[in-house]
């Protein structure tokens, strides 16, 4: 592909599951993929299982204090990984996000359910309001997809791409 074009990719940090993926198997993974010249890595976690069923890696509602899923698996990765962490799973609001890049435990944020409940969240941002996304964090809008449908907030019934 050449240096012009960025190969990134999405690793769970574990998922959760009795003998499944740990975080050492993930630091393992990722020190390959380092040295295989991979440009950035964005962490996740979790899993669906049984095939169609989606069991959260957590259950309920997040604090705002509680965001960031998978800080503590982000800063064993950078104690052994160089590669640019982007982290995604459980951050709603700007605050934590400039926080969680202060203090080194990500290079990059990555949203997904927020942006599903809230499509113009990074304009709305940008412009100044800084408040938290309405995204509840709490897996809703996956529901309307394992049922054959488009991914869309139970909240607001955006769906994905409509603001």
């Amino acid at each position: 592909m050449g240096k012009k074009y960025p190969i990134l990719i999405k690793i769970n940090s574990e998922d959760f599951l009795d003998g499944g993926v740990t975080v050492e198997d993930m630091l393992s993974l990722s020190s390959m993929l380092e040295h295989a010249g991979i440009d950035a890595i964005e962490m996740c976690g979790g899993i669906l299982v049984p095939i169609g069923k989606f069991i959260p890696s957590r259950q309920g509602r997040i604090k705002t204090e509680n965001e960031g899923d998978y800080r503590d698996a982000a800063m064993r990765f950078n104690e052994n990984i160089k590669v640019p962490l982007m982290l995604v799973g459980g951050i709603r609001s700007y605050d934590i996000s400039e926080k969680l890049i202060e203090e080194g435990i990500a290079n990059y944020i990555s949203l997904c359910r927020p942006l599903v409940c809230e499509p113009d969240l990074i304009n709305r941002w940008k412009s100044g309001d800084t408040y938290s996304a309405s995204c509840l964090s709490d897996n809703l809008c996956l529901k309307s997809l394992l049922e054959g449908h488009e991914l869309r907030c139970e909240l607001g019934g955006n769906k994905i791409g409509e603001c």
